[in-house]
């Protein structure tokens, strides 16, 4: 096994900070989805009361 051409070390690295930042997008939408869902019940509740 010889090391890694120098092309396919830099499309790894592209590919790895890619996921990387997928996942950071992932992390965020579920985050503002939570909030949204907690917002709405506390809204919901102040106008059942």
């Amino acid at each position: 096994m010889g090391a890694p051409s120098q092309g396919l070390e830099r499309a790894a690295a592209w590919e790895r900070g890619y996921v990387t930042k997928d996942f950071r997008r992932m992390a965020i939408v579920v985050v503002i989805a939570l909030a949204l869902l907690v917002g709405a019940g506390l809204f919901l509740n102040a106008f059942e009361h």
